[in-house]
């Protein structure tokens, strides 16, 4: 049995306030955990939605497709006019029970980027919104809800997409996610369980302007992980973003007079397992705080970093010194990081630059082309093992600027192995400083 959001009332032609009906057909769902369908069409929705627990909000949309201007709506489509400038009003949609979702739908916001006054001709900056999807509501205890998904889905132009952070939410499952995200895509944090993220693609299709880029480019994050504990990641594209995949220590803290176990568990990182990750014309592919004791690892990892969006660092993967003063986080707490089979080429000014924790573990990999006057690898702290990876450098007329340093590794390092590399193109050299490479203790 499901609710059909048409038969109580909902126009689907995109004139009229659905609102009101979509919540009535989503409450009475509620009762019986019945599947909520909006069939095809386009829908206004004034207001926001929460979709209770055990209940899915299903369209008739299925990615991957097409959207571009002036191409009529296809699918169930609703257009989302609340909250314009306010990201801390309520989201547009709210998961709020265990096992609630979201179908099948393309989500669109009218008044992101319009044009503004007619004598102006030129698009306007980009509009803050709430969170699109957003998991759990406030409660006094914090308490978390499983199990919530997003699936097949096509957000247009969100400022924010998927908010799994602000509230705990077990066991999220995101796949089949399409669109634009301005500033933020995905965003997970307090995740004590298994989370998914697969098939997500995050591109410029919907407005492609200097505007767009150059803010997307300097401002936006496509994937945010804090703590979430075995998260899988698989099969995503992440285009144009000043960082692709953030790793930061968890917000969801209580004071240690409360429970210091907790305070310290919950503020620790993500550990977790990731394939066939790309992350294209990025600034910061993978940038690293915090990460937990299990680590993380790569298999197939490709990162290409370019200056096309007004990105200014252009590294592929920053390992940053954690700051031991704040609570519940250790100096230490930078884990292993494991890739396999990575490709990173692109204009990067730095392909990896690792400052602390460890070991860094890269192998089977290609480094191929990057700035002169700076190592494909910088190790500056903490401990690395490089190993059968091919260093290339086939750079036009910049292989008369003289020969590249391949993986440097500096005096505060706490040692690397470095063997079994292939160096060719410029004359490619390996430098150690007052570290020598050895074995790790």
């Amino acid at each position: 049995m499901a609710v059909n959001v048409v038969d109580l009332g909902a126009d689907s032609t995109g004139t009229a306030d659905a609102t009101s009906a979509f919540q009535a057909a989503l409450d009475q769902a509620g009762t019986s955990g019945e599947t909520v369908l909006a069939p095809a069409g386009t829908y206004k929705i004034a207001g926001s939605l929460q979709v209770p627990s055990f209940v899915t909000l299903e369209g008739e949309w299925r990615a991957p497709a097409y959207w571009a201007q002036g191409v009529p709506d296809i699918g169930t489509v609703l257009h989302a006019y609340a909250g314009r400038g306010n990201v801390d009003g309520p989201p547009f949609i709210t998961l709020a029970g265990h096992a609630a979702g979201v179908k099948g739908l393309a989500i669109r916001y009218p008044f992101q980027g319009e044009r503004l006054a007619r004598e102006h001709a030129r698009p306007a900056g980009v509009q803050p919104y709430p969170p699109t999807i957003r998991g759990g509501v406030p409660t006094p205890n914090d308490d978390f809800f499983d199990n919530l998904s997003v699936q097949d889905c096509l957000l247009v132009n969100p400022y924010s997409a998927v908010d799994f952070a602000t509230h705990r939410c077990g066991r999220h499952f995101i796949r089949g996610l399409y669109g634009q995200p301005l500033r933020t895509g995905i965003q997970v944090d307090g995740c004590l369980d298994v989370g998914r993220i697969e098939d997500v693609h995050f591109w410029p299709f919907w407005r492609d302007t200097p505007e767009m880029k150059a803010y997307t480019g300097r401002e936006g994050f496509a994937i945010v992980l804090r703590r979430s504990d075995w998260q899988i990641v698989h099969n995503v594209v992440l285009l144009g973003y000043h960082v692709g995949i953030l790793f930061g220590h968890g917000l969801h803290l209580t004071t240690p007079e409360e429970d210091p176990t907790r305070a310290r568990n919950l503020s620790n990182g993500c550990n977790g397992q990731f394939s066939n990750v790309n992350i294209d014309v990025g600034d910061v592919g993978l940038d690293i705080y915090n990460t937990s004791g299990a680590g993380i690892s790569f298999a197939n990892l490709s990162v290409a970093c370019t200056n096309n969006f007004d990105h200014t660092i252009r590294r592929a993967i920053w390992a940053h010194p954690l700051d031991p003063s704040e609570r519940g986080r250790d100096a230490n707490q930078i884990s292993a990081l494991n890739i396999v089979n990575g490709s990173f080429w692109g204009g990067s000014s730095q392909m990896i630059l690792w400052e602390r924790g460890g070991p860094l573990q890269v192998s089977n990999s290609l480094f191929r082309n990057w700035e002169r006057g700076e190592p494909a690898i910088r190790v500056a702290g903490g401990r690395a093992l490089i190993s059968g990876n091919t260093f290339l450098f086939d750079g036009g007329d910049d292989m008369k600027a003289g020969p590249r340093t391949a993986v440097e590794v500096g005096p505060a390092a706490e040692g690397a192995i470095i063997m079994g590399n292939d160096l060719h193109g410029l004359p490619l050299d390996v430098q150690l400083s007052t570290v020598v490479a050895h074995n790790l203790p």
